[in-house]
């Protein structure tokens, strides 16, 4: 084999090859098999310079200058002049050479590694070199289109700043990025860098990271989920408001303008989020009225004191009802308004003053005093042997709120 030029070779799990004919299986190397493996996505092409070759053994050492060459067409054309039965690596340079390994335990390679940066032959200044790096979400910085980090090079004496490009990411996700770790179930994320450099300046830097291609599948999810946290512990512009009544507008418009953006949430989502809760007791309850009873063309609205509730609209022969269900009490509360006699604003205020009554003076307190009107009709149905684990008393309430639909 010829010693004048460098080589290319490719690089598998079973062999190292020449070209596509002529390899040397892993086994045959001073690898040590069995403490790592490479990446099978895509094809491994080292560039090398055959350093010395022994006849009396057939081995060949080779030390690797571009780990990731731009072109390997002379792959193909390459024809050995001698058998190479052993192949012998040395001077390998870590943060390039584990960027084409899935799996390692780096300690074994110990005696093979330099802390030199390869050069990519002498007839170019042009070094490409690849780095496999684990990068903090709470390190990163959310832009319109990019996520960016500063990482610091060996040949540089300060930080560069990288960016992975991503058109699904908004500035907004600067608010939720610790939520992405928790998605990921890591507080890191690995990124590939492609860098090309001259001496110790750097030209190019192409990055990617499997995570970050994700976001744009998991981000509208975090935010949702970050919203519904925020309603456990009830905001303090939520507490400033005078109203007992909320739109899902009226919850979220005032977080989405100072913290995520435009995205609005609908009444359905915010209902289906809070159906994931954990140990909500009459989910069965909330479900059938939203499901079968809502009018659909109305809106849901909601209560965030004494409990997170939904006060639903439905619509019977006679009277329009409203139905409050809050989360993990024991009554159902209705209220029917004769058709015609009351248009739906002042419906709502007689709302609106019948559950602030209740917040500020309790649920029994309402029943004991409650003065109906003539066009107002007020029923509580309670939830018989709610915590009942025997009987399902379930189909008795449905019963009963079907007959106070009139």
């Amino acid at each position: 084999m010829s010693f004048s030029r460098s080589v290319i070779i490719r690089v598998t799990n079973e062999a190292i090859w020449f070209n596509d004919t002529m390899s040397v299986f892993l086994i045959d190397t001073n690898l040590p098999v069995g403490e790592f493996r490479f990446v099978e996505g895509r094809s491994v092409f080292w560039e090398v310079d055959m350093i010395s070759y022994h006849k009396d053994t057939s081995n060949l050492t080779i030390r690797i200058i571009n780990y990731r060459p731009a072109d390997v067409d002379e792959f193909l054309n390459q024809r050995p002049k001698a058998e190479v039965k052993f192949l012998s690596f040395t001077e390998i340079y870590w943060p390039a050479f584990n960027a084409d390994l899935s799996f390692f335990k780096k300690t074994a390679f110990t005696s093979l590694l330099t802390e030199k940066m390869p050069l990519a032959g002498t007839e170019s200044t042009f070094n490409t070199v690849h780095i496999k790096a684990d990068i903090a979400f709470n390190k990163v910085r959310f832009g319109t289109g990019f996520v960016a980090f500063d990482y610091k090079f060996l040949w540089s004496g300060e930080k560069t700043e990288v960016k992975i490009l991503n058109g699904h990411i908004l500035p907004e996700f600067e608010f939720i990025k610790t939520y992405f770790s928790k998605h990921f179930n890591s507080r890191t994320f690995q990124v590939l860098l492609v860098v090309t450099k001259s001496g110790r300046t750097t030209e190019k830097i192409v990055a990617t990271s499997v995570q970050i291609d994700q976001i744009k599948d998991v981000a509208i999810e975090t935010m949702k989920f970050i919203r519904m946290e925020r309603l456990k512990k009830l905001p303090t512009y939520i507490k400033e408001i005078n109203k007992s009544l909320f739109t899902a507008n009226d919850i979220f418009d005032p977080f989405d303008k100072n913290f995520l953006g435009t995205y609005q949430m609908t009444q359905k989502e915010l209902f289906d989020q809070v159906m994931k809760w954990d140990d909500i007791r009459n989910k069965k309850q909330l479900e059938y009225l939203s499901g079968y009873l809502h009018e659909s063309s109305e809106k849901i609205r909601f209560t965030l004191t004494p409990k997170f509730g939904f006060l639903f609209v439905a619509h019977g022969e006679r009277m329009i009802h409203y139905i409050w269900e809050m989360l993990n009490t024991n009554a159902t509360y209705i209220w029917g308004f004769d058709k015609g006699i009351m248009d739906d604003k002042k419906q709502l205020i007689k709302m609106e003053e019948a559950i602030s009554f209740i917040r500020n003076n309790g649920r029994d307190s309402y029943v004991r005093n409650v003065s109906p009107y003539d066009n107002i009709l007020f029923r509580r149905i309670m939830h018989k042997g709610a915590r009942s684990q025997l009987v399902d008393h379930f189909p008795r309430w449905r019963h009963e709120v079907n007959e106070a639909i009139v």
